[in-house]
């Protein structure tokens, strides 16, 4: 029949459309977080980070020497493994009935965007609180939390001799307003993300509530690294599973089917995304008392 629109139409248009948002997202991400590396790894890697001990070259260089270099030890520390996050959300006969398949789907689809994209959030976040870059002594407030690791992070890299793009800061939502009051400061919003650019001396600072109160997180970009598993890297088809993926990178693999069982329409999404760094020691961590709760 000319002009029919089948069901199977509307299912690839959903996944697509999932797909492209999803990746599209994630891009957003690395760029806010500095253009993060990323490393392709297969279902069950052991993740891992690296410590760096630094001993500082004190011999004294004469004219026309050559400049030793600083000497460093590494150590690996397993940080965890990296995993299928299988997802699904399910949209019912009734649903569709009462408010229509548009409103249903898109609330449904929404709900589950944000539920892959906190989730990849909260473990980021949990990470980066284990940094070991730390100090004894608590800050009294947190501006001299801010520079304390600012310069904490700055001296790391400084003794690795390694260089740096940008430094991005976490802190908690309420410390930064209480710290800006009515400063006339420019907010942006992206990923769901809320931070201040250039603000004293970090490229980016995030503000979010997922940072606990009277801590200072801080990082050099070029510390990130982004691990993801290729959904199309698996023997998924020959067992009988169909999913769309957006065919480059493959962050995620969606498939979209209505279940006559329960009738149900179901989204059923599987990733394997994991944000951590490659320098456990090169995340600073800052207490300070001012606004502690």
């Amino acid at each position: 029949m000319e002009n029919l629109i089948k069901s199977n139409n509307l299912t690839a248009v959903r996944e697509v459309d999932f797909v492209s948002r999803f990746t599209r997202d994630i891009g957003i991400l690395r760029e806010l977080l500095g253009s993060i590396r990323l490393e392709k790894l297969t279902a069950g890697t052991q993740l891992s980070a690296k410590s760096a001990v630094v001993t500082l070259n004190s011999t004294a260089v004469g004219e026309g020497e050559v400049i030793p270099y600083n000497k460093i030890e590494y150590s690996t520390i397993p940080i965890g493994i990296l995993e299928f996050d299988k997802q699904a959300v399910g949209v019912s006969l009734e649903a569709i009935a009462k408010h229509g398949y548009n409103s249903a789907i898109q609330a449904a689809d929404d709900d589950m965007m944000y539920r892959l994209e906190a989730r990849l959030m909260n473990k980021f976040t949990s990470f980066l609180l284990t940094g070991t870059l730390t100090k004894s002594v608590i800050e009294s407030d947190f501006q001299m939390a801010l520079a304390e690791a600012l310069g904490q992070v700055q001296s790391k890299w400084e003794d690795m001799d390694k260089g740096y793009s940008g430094i991005i800061g976490f802190c908690n939502t309420l410390d930064a307003y209480r710290y800006l009051g009515a400063s006339n400061i420019t907010v942006q919003n992206d990923f769901g993300m809320t931070y201040l650019s250039n603000f004293l001396g970090f490229s980016r600072l995030f503000l979010s509530s997922r940072v606990p109160f009277g801590k200072i997180v801080a990082t050099p970009a070029d510390n990130i690294v982004m691990s993801y598993i290729d959904a199309t890297d698996n023997d998924f088809t020959k067992a009988g599973f169909n999913f769309r993926t957006d065919g480059d990178l493959n962050l995620i693999a969606v498939h979209v089917n209505g279940n006559h069982h329960n009738m149900v329409s179901d989204l059923i999404t599987v990733t394997g995304i994991s944000i951590t760094a490659e320098y456990i020691d090169g995340i600073a961590v800052i207490d300070f008392s001012e606004n502690k709760v």
